[in-house]
């Protein structure tokens, strides 16, 4: 199908002076991809059931044995290279895995999902480098949610009645005791009861930080509300940035959030209000806020940002907004649902996910090359960016 773009330069040039070689990532039907693009052709360098770090630079797969067990492997997608692997007793699936892809938290793979309710919760942490496993049978409803940097602590989603869930709340296992505590929080309210659950969200680069949206259902009588709930991993804090009204509508949805290459700034965007919003990580804070003109959708968007400008996707629309003014500069229109971004190191080249192809992008020109990545079928989510988790209907304790 043709490409349709606006408000770019269309004039015909020369080829994209692109790089030799980039990389990018995709997850599919078939599971997550690592395609290497040289040339205007995409082919895996790695396709299969897996789990990636929030930087890609490791993923996690989980092979079943039989009655023998389970075969863990991280990889370097890139190149293939094995980085490590341990057998495991019993069928388990990878749940989370630490950010610099040594630690990886494990599920058996017949225990009920936890919307269904269960009294107990068994995990499984392997530790990869060294073959160490840690196994804990804990009393409630629990799912991985992400490691510590210094691989001391798991932290969790905590759902309660646990045989009947309709809270949740952000919760620390403690590996060297077993013991499920408190996340420490100077913010009060992170531990009061809080309706509604809606999650999207974002690591910063280095892995120490993530961010993760929720709003609140005011009641009857209250208001709603968004906010950012900002997890430490390094520190093992959490603690809550209040976002304007305008990032409440179809939360789930229409937000995007990226964090900035050095993580000195995060940024949310609202495509259903056209609300744009840039965080304080230090100071933990709205810095800026402001409404700018951009495609309106109430659809899943994508973000991502390199040194000076943030990309935004909402249906078959992109828009690249200037990080200094926080005002739109350029609109590309595609004649189908994107389904993510991901911006080249050098900021040269702009990669668009479509329905099973790629859409590569020279920022400078505005010349437009698709690609049909081979091994592949449908894209169902491109780019870097975490996928947006879905927790259900809970009251949130967070």
């Amino acid at each position: 199908a043709a490409l349709m773009l606006s408000l770019a330069a269309c004039a015909e040039t020369d080829p994209p002076s692109a790089a030799t070689e980039d990389i990018v990532f995709l997850r599919s039907g078939s599971g997550v991809a690592v395609m290497q693009v040289t040339e205007g052709e995409a082919g895996p360098l790695y396709a299969g059931e897996a789990v990636p770090t929030s930087d890609w630079s490791t993923v996690v797969k989980a092979e079943t044995l039989g009655w023998v067990g389970t075969h863990l492997v991280g990889l370097d997608p890139a190149t293939r290279d094995e980085r490590w692997s341990m057998d495991v007793p019993g069928d388990h699936g990878v749940t989370v895995v630490s950010s610099d892809g040594s630690m990886a938290a494990l599920s058996p793979l017949n225990q009920p999902i936890y919307s269904g309710g269960r009294a107990r919760t068994k995990l499984t942490v392997a530790n990869g480098p060294s073959g160490e496993l840690q196994s804990f049978d804990l009393a409630g409803n629990f799912e991985p949610e992400a490691f510590s940097t210094d691989h001391s602590s798991l932290f969790v989603i905590s759902f309660t009645p646990a045989r009947n869930p309709s809270k949740y709340q952000v919760r620390r296992l403690d590996l060297a005791s077993g013991k499920v505590e408190d996340v420490f929080t100077p913010d009060g309210e992170l531990q009061g009861t809080m309706g509604g659950a809606s999650r999207v969200q974002t690591a910063n680069p280095d892995g120490t930080r993530l961010y993760t949206l929720y709003t609140v259902d005011g009641g009857k009588n209250g208001t709603d509300r968004a906010f950012i709930h900002v997890l430490d991993l390094e520190q093992q804090w959490a603690h809550c940035i209040d976002l304007p009204p305008e990032f409440v509508p179809s939360a789930r949805l229409a937000t995007a959030i990226t964090s900035s290459p050095d993580g000195s700034s995060v940024f949310v965007a609202n495509t259903m209000t056209g609300a744009l919003a840039e965080l304080d990580p230090v100071g933990l804070a709205v810095a800026r806020v402001t409404n700018i003109d951009m495609p309106f959708g109430r659809t899943a968007s994508s973000a991502i940002a390199d040194a000076s400008t943030l990309y935004l996707a909402t249906g078959a629309e992109a828009i690249a907004v200037d990080t200094g003014s926080l005002s739109p500069k350029e609109l590309w229109t595609f004649d189908e649902k994107i389904r993510g971004l991901q911006v080249t190191l050098d900021g040269k080249r702009l990669y668009l996910g479509l329905r099973d192809r790629l859409a590569q992008l020279d920022v400078a020109t505005g010349e437009i090359e698709t690609i049909a990545p081979s091994g592949i079928g449908r894209i169902r989510r491109f780019g870097s960016a975490l996928e947006q988790v879905s927790i259900g209907q809970f009251v949130c304790a967070c």
